[in-house]
């Protein structure tokens, strides 16, 4: 009783079965697709230690940043690591010596230059500006209380 239209339905059952017992372009050794879009990074920092960064945007996670030099920083995220390079544009500063209350403003440019793990071909690029504020009345001593947020967007892939 087999016809050539069930010949041919077993055989579409067969292929459709043994298509979806093949795995997808997402098993090991694939190409990944690459993730593009805006980044927001907010670090906050104490002077003590490293600064926690929040990034939102193509990268959602919370870690620190390691301050490599006076332009070079490292945000560990759990997923992997960037190295940003930023550059000042513009800066201004106060000190008060009655209150040895001292604030200051720098904004200017930043640049993903390197990663690590699922960074490790990350580009990028923005603005950044930091705010500071602290307390103490000897300039070559570290400030009884130091405050500092940094504020920064741009694009990012990886």
């Amino acid at each position: 009783m087999s016809t050539p239209r069930m010949r041919a339905f077993a055989l579409a059952a067969i292929l459709a079965g043994a298509l979806v017992g093949v795995p997808s372009g997402t098993a090991a050794g694939a190409v990944q697709e690459r993730v593009s879009g805006n980044v927001r990074f907010l670090a906050i920092g104490d002077g003590h230690g490293p600064d926690s960064v929040v990034a939102n945007g193509v990268i959602h996670d919370h870690g620190i940043d390691r301050v490599l030099g006076p332009r070079r920083d490292r945000f560990v995220f759990s997923a992997g690591n960037i190295i940003v390079r930023h550059k000042p544009r513009h800066s201004r500063d106060h000190y008060d010596p009655v209150t040895c209350h001292f604030s200051f403003v720098e904004r200017g440019t930043w640049q993903a230059v390197r990663g690590t793990r699922a960074y490790d071909d990350v580009r990028g690029h923005g603005r950044y500006v930091v705010h500071g504020h602290g307390v103490g009345c000897n300039q070559n001593q570290r400030p009884e209380v130091f405050v500092s947020l940094v504020r920064a967007r741009g694009h990012l892939s990886y």
